[in-house]
């Protein structure tokens, strides 16, 4: 039996456990992943045959629609970040596109849109780019239209006051988070400290191509939270229903040198191995 405790929303006149709708998600999510299978008609087939009350209980309700409609769209965006089974990432989109589409827009002024973070857009973009080459098609298209018709809201952080999902989860994030600006410091150490001279070795090259990796890796995640807010802010208040707002030309700027860096390294460690054959 469920405590009193445990996290609830209340929608209309009833409460829902948050961990009623997460059996239903997972559900959803599993049994489409062992259909070992891509394509959305299979996704939206199962969708239809398991017919979730909860999930579809809000369809109608205006009290607490917000809250509930978030917390979905953040569990199932939690589904997305933890698994590496690709049925699974795909699923959690699938249902993110059904639910988006799915809300009556006759009842209501506007639909609830789906907070998102940088580093999430950014993760979900690559995966669009992988379907596209594997053609994938069904993937690709509902990941466009869902960008093209401005579903995404863009935001610094994505549960701000910890209404959406769990609390345990926004812990572990939020103990995550304080300990990559010390990594990144150390990091950042590590690479002022490296000579030039070390890339004409190279297994320095390698070393220092890892090094350079972990990096900014570590730096995207944190351009996630306190960074990304500030830098968030002033771009969407000046921007907040525009339409223009491309969020890969946005984020580009702190691609690029990561790039450039990376291929340098890649170039000099490949004259380096050329040379070693040639005197071999």
């Amino acid at each position: 039996m469920k405590g009193s405790n445990d996290p609830s929303i209340l929608i209309g006149h009833e409460r829902l456990l948050v961990t009623a709708i997460e059996e239903d998600i997972d559900l959803l999510l599993s049994t489409y992943q062992r259909r070992i299978t891509y394509d959305f008609t299979a996704f939206k087939e199962i969708w239809a045959d398991l017919n979730f009350e909860v999930i579809h209980f809000a369809a109608h309700e205006k009290t607490g629609r917000e809250v509930f409609m978030q917390t979905l769209f953040q569990l199932l965006f939690d589904k997305y970040n933890k698994t590496n089974l690709l049925e699974t990432k795909l699923g959690s989109i699938y249902a993110m596109y059904l639910l988006y589409y799915t809300q009556p827009k006759k009842l209501f002024d506007q639909v609830i849109r789906i907070r998102v973070t940088l580093g999430l857009a950014s993760k979900s973009s690559l995966i669009s780019w992988n379907c596209k080459r594997y053609k994938i098609h069904d993937f690709v298209y509902i990941y466009n239209k869902l960008k093209n018709d401005s579903a995404w809201v863009f935001v610094a952080v994505a549960d701000p006051c910890f209404e959406y999902g769990t609390r345990d989860a926004a812990k572990e994030n939020e103990n995550e988070f304080q300990a990559l600006p010390k990594e990144l410091a150390q990091l950042r150490e590590d690479l002022s400290q490296i000579r030039t001279g070390v890339l004409e070795s190279p297994s320095k090259l390698i070393d220092l191509q890892n090094l350079s990796s972990d990096y900014y890796s570590k730096r995207d995640v944190i351009c996630g939270t306190a960074e990304e807010k500030a830098v968030g802010q002033k771009k969407y208040f000046s921007m907040l229903d525009s339409k223009d707002f491309d969020i890969y030309r946005f984020s580009m700027p702190l691609k690029v040198s990561n790039m450039d860096f990376l291929d340098g390294i890649e170039e000099r460690l490949a004259r380096n191995r050329h040379g070693k054959n040639q005197a071999s």
